[in-house]
């Protein structure tokens, strides 16, 4: 992943954010920019979605004491759930008191790609989510580049971190899907593999 946060980095942020606030735990929330990304209720509610996308049968603690203090802090416990489950290699970036853009990006790319993979219960949903942004194609297309970009990913891996028989390649139904608006929506969960 670039380090940069200029070029398709940057662009690649702007259509993450576009995605993640399309779940309904950020939806209410008008998008103004990604400086919103830095923000404490923002935060919280991307940790919420990380929950979800992740599966994590332990639900937040909605209760003062066990929230995010800050939005670095939000982001942090994001970052350790990806580490804990081998989705994002081990770096310093937990103890940073601000988190860079490149690490947003690449918590948000995991992410994404991990509610497009077969090991999400959720696949399917997230799948038609992306396939309905009708209204901005240029987000779509994006964020298939991030998932085509993820697939081949660091060491061979495939996006989602478990390798492509577990996760499934869905870019190529997702592709379809949006070049094609005629097109029928299907889905096979068994492999990601649309004929």
């Amino acid at each position: 992943m670039s380090s940069n946060t200029d070029g398709s980095s940057a662009e690649g942020l702007d259509a993450l954010q576009y995605w993640v606030f399309s779940f309904p735990q950020l939806e209410e929330i008008e998008i103004l920019g990604l400086e919103q990304l830095d923000d404490l209720e923002v935060s919280c509610k991307i940790l919420q979605v990380s929950d979800e996308i992740l599966s994590n049968q332990t639900s937040v603690d909605e209760s003062p004491s066990n929230q995010p203090g800050s939005a670095s802090e939000a982001w942090s416990r994001i970052h350790r759930r990806l580490v804990s489950m081998d989705l994002v290699d081990v770096s310093e970036n937990d103890a940073l008191t601000a988190i860079p853009r490149t690490v947003q990006y690449q918590i948000l790319s995991t992410l994404l790609c991990r509610a497009v993979s077969n090991e999400c219960d959720k696949q399917s949903e997230y799948v038609q989510r992306i396939v309905g942004m009708t209204d901005r194609p240029d987000v779509q297309h994006e964020i298939m580049r991030i998932i085509q970009q993820n697939q081949q990913g660091r060491d061979g891996e495939s996006c989602g971190g478990e390798g492509e028989e577990n996760t499934g390649n869905n870019s190529a139904l997702l592709n379809e899907s949006v070049l094609n608006e005629s097109a029928e929506f299907e889905f096979e969960c068994d492999n990601g593999d649309k004929e």
